[in-house]
């Protein structure tokens, strides 16, 4: 009987093919996309569920500045995270091994996010009682869940590149899921801690069941061993370039840790693109790519900051209702892009229409909204929820299409790795940017913004 649950799992992982292309292995290829979707589904929800109840506890401790340190506190880790995970995480997979490594990550972790479920469930709330608490809880769900996505990809990557459509799926559907347990049980600003609890009972079973799979998938069956070979290669050759580097040009290496990764951008937005595929450092990257990371980074840094206002549009009800169309516009605008990758609109990349487009629509939705926060123009309650709507579902499909067709096609592959680093330091450098602009908007707009 062990056999006969293992030997397809075997065929899948193993050997030459994809798993994607074998027939004869349709219960390993279900299994396979099961096993990447529960990687980044459970913290999405975790996550998700945290945001979900900024209304109520804006209603609980009447303060509108709780609310905006509540986003403040469970996004932080994440633009640490992205600074910090090419020194720490590979250090931390050679001292225990590849193996164990990503076992720690996404099986381990996930029982520590459903304790972390616990905790909460079982914290105290006053309303005149301190809300460090509060604060120091995002901090930590932010700080355990910012590292799944880019392990779940890394691994999915390795497994089959056609999987990571899967943990992009998990993480979609787990950013809507919180807003379906909030209206299921009823939890609104003015509800008690019952209703709070049941919302936060469905990301801690989401997350132990998740454990559960990965752990046994793990333990008793091959279906990482591919990937998991895949990482350690590729983590000794990177190990080893890195030490030859070291030990024939130190100087050069010395030379080179000088020179800022901003100097360099600079530096390629400035050069023209060359007419060939040789490794030529960034003289081999297209120009237009250097442009739209930096747009990207200016656009979510105001994106995240509007997030983080949205207190300030109305009272609790407007901020509770606000923050679940936040959060099923994401959802909503990766399924959107899942389906136009599907179709052949992005054959025409770089600069095609729809996201220069996209672009355009941004910027007019994103001047309403600010014109609202200040007062100057004053939408009607419907008009304002369409319109928050539009705004995060338009920016969240353009900003992933930016990405799609920037490091992921037309970058020569030498430099895909040096693209996508700094792609990442522009973006944790905007959410930092955005989160400290939402902080610094606050100290001087009005408590609420009077919606006709």
């Amino acid at each position: 009987m062990t056999e006969s649950v293992r030997s397809p799992l075997s065929a899948a992982s193993g050997g030459g093919g994809g798993c994607c292309g074998d027939t004869q292995g349709g219960s390993a290829i279900l299994l396979r996309q099961s096993a990447v979707f529960v990687m980044t589904f459970g913290p999405a929800v975790a996550v998700g569920s945290y945001v979900a109840l900024l209304g109520w506890y804006e209603h609980f401790y009447r303060s509108k500045e709780l609310v905006l340190w509540m986003r403040f506190a469970v996004l932080v880790p994440y633009p640490i995270h992205l600074l910090l995970r090419d020194r720490l995480i590979p250090r931390f997979e050679r001292s225990c091994g590849v193996r164990t490594a990503y076992f720690c990550q996404l099986a381990l972790m996930q029982l520590i996010v459903a304790l972390l479920m616990v905790l909460w469930m079982l914290m105290p709330n006053r309303q005149l009682g301190p809300v460090v608490p509060v604060l120091c809880f995002g901090v930590l769900l932010g700080a355990c869940t910012a590292p799944f996505m880019h392990a779940s990809v890394k691994v999915a990557e390795a497994m089959d590149p056609s999987l990571v459509v899967f943990a992009q799926l998990g993480s979609m559907l787990g950013t809507a899921m919180p807003v379906a347990a909030v209206i299921f049980s009823g939890c609104w600003p003015t509800a008690g801690h019952a209703q709070v609890r049941i919302v936060l009972l469905v990301p801690m079973t989401i997350c132990v069941a998740d454990m559960l799979f990965l752990a046994l998938l793990h333990l008793r069956t091959t279906i990482f061993d591919t990937a998991f070979l895949l990482l350690e290669e590729n983590l000794s050759s990177s190990s080893h370039a890195g030490g030859s580097r070291g030990h024939s040009a130190p100087r050069a290496s010395s030379n080179a840790r000088n020179v800022s990764w901003f100097g360099a951008v600079m530096k390629g937005i400035g050069l023209k693109q060359l007419e060939t595929d040789a490794d030529a450092g960034f003289f081999t990257v297209p120009v237009w790519i250097w442009w739209w990371i930096v747009a990207q980074a200016l656009g979510g840094s105001f994106d995240l900051g509007i997030l983080a206002l949205a207190c300030y549009f109305g009272d609790d009800n407007m901020t509770h209702e606000l923050v679940l169309l936040a959060l099923l516009a994401s959802a909503s605008g990766q399924c959107a892009l899942l389906f136009l990758r599907r179709t052949r609109w992005l054959d025409f990349a770089p600069m095609h229409a729809l996201i220069i487009a996209c672009w355009y629509i941004r910027v007019f939705l994103g001047a309403l909204l600010g014109a609202t926060l200040a007062g100057i123009f004053a939408p009607s309650f419907g008009f304002l929820q369409v319109l928050w709507f539009a705004f995060h579902f338009n920016s969240v499909m353009q900003g992933s299409l930016t990405d799609a067709t920037t490091t992921s096609s037309f970058v020569p592959g030498s430099m895909r790795e040096s693209v996508a680093n700094i792609s990442s330091t522009c973006d944790a450098v905007s959410m930092l940017a955005g989160l400290g602009g939402a902080l610094f908007v606050s100290a001087h707009v009005s408590s609420h913004v009077q919606i006709s």
